[in-house]
């Protein structure tokens, strides 16, 4: 039965996106890379915008020759306009993504996450860009210690938390104002293939898979009891393609949670983790919280779900037909 459903996925998303010309903007990172990808196996005609600042070329090497790359900024707004023109579909992924970064350099995480989304919703509005899909962040609901549903009142406790928050509005303002076809994605704690466990700022599940393969001390910030909602970024590249498939009335300005609405202690993941390396023995160094992290994090996903079961069950009653 899984494997029919897939099917059935499969053939909609391809019948959906063949031929249709994307643009994936932070396509050489780790979740727009394997973004890229898909795309181009449903036979997407893609266009990848990427300063390579955090992103890396290897990530795309095996869809180079079916793709067009431009390395330039999204803080450039000649960039944007000319990456844009003729595309369908924009999945707006380039950000500035440090937390703690953010909080030492909180003028550079605006100028990327703030202007730079703004440079590319005006960019869709000027092109005609039928559909925009921002990827915003769990972390604009701030210090809830509850499940964190898409009505409640944000409060963002970072530079980068509070960001991302006004990209969310501005892609609000641009579908009230424009009509432009828009959706911001609040991901929370992403996991897989790709994610760069040497950045300053990689998340923990691949800063501690390293460093148990490479039998080094693990480093906790904080005491190691705050929670995390960890998803998949093959879920998370699945929510992307899903939601932007949506009718109009879906897409105006709406945000959705992509997560498991399962969490975890960062002290639960480890002993996850360690299971799986049971040659592992160094003990946990424990450093002071860092400045903009949260304590708790999970998220309600029943508004995406709900889209994500009923894209199902179409697809099945098409099959029945």
């Amino acid at each position: 039965m899984l494997s029919r459903k897939i099917m059935e996925r499969n053939r909609a998303m391809k019948q959906f996106y063949h031929g249709r010309k994307v643009l994936v903007t932070g396509g050489c990172g780790f979740i727009g890379s394997h973004l890229a990808e898909h795309l181009v196996a449903l036979g997407s005609e893609v266009t990848v915008l990427d300063d390579l600042s955090g992103g890396f070329i290897e990530n795309i090497e095996k869809i180079k020759d079916k793709i067009t790359f431009i390395q330039d900024t999204v803080t450039c707004k000649k960039a944007c306009l000319d990456a844009s023109r003729n595309k369908d579909i924009i999945f707006h992924l380039a950000a500035f993504i440090s937390v703690p970064e953010s909080v030492e350099k909180p003028e550079m995480c605006h100028k990327i996450n703030v202007d730079g989304t703004v440079n590319l919703l005006e960019a869709a509005r000027v092109n005609d860009v039928e559909r925009f899909v921002l990827s915003s962040s769990g972390s604009v609901y701030g210090p809830y210690e509850i499940e964190c549903h898409e009505e409640l009142q944000c409060y963002p406790q970072s530079p980068y938390a509070f960001s991302k928050y006004i990209g969310e509005l501005y892609c609000r303002q641009y579908a009230i104002n424009y009509g432009l076809k828009t959706i911001s994605l609040r991901y929370f704690n992403v996991y897989g293939p790709r994610q760069n466990p040497k950045s300053a700022y990689a998340a923990a599940y691949a800063t501690f898979v390293q460093q148990m393969q490479q039998n080094k001390p693990i480093i906790v910030y904080g005491d190691g009891k705050q929670t995390r909602d960890f998803v998949s970024v093959f879920r998370v590249v699945e929510a992307n393609l899903i939601l932007a498939m949506q009718d109009a009335n879906k897409l105006k300005g709406q945000v959705f949670n992509i997560a498991t609405g399962k969490s975890i202690t960062i002290l639960k993941l480890i002993d996850q983790i360690r299971e799986k390396h049971p040659e592992y023995n160094q003990d946990i160094n424990f450093a002071p919280a860092r400045a903009g992290d949260l304590k708790h994090s999970c998220a309600a996903c029943s508004k995406y779900l709900k889209i994500y079961n009923e894209c199902y069950k179409e697809l099945h009653n098409r099959s029945i037909v």
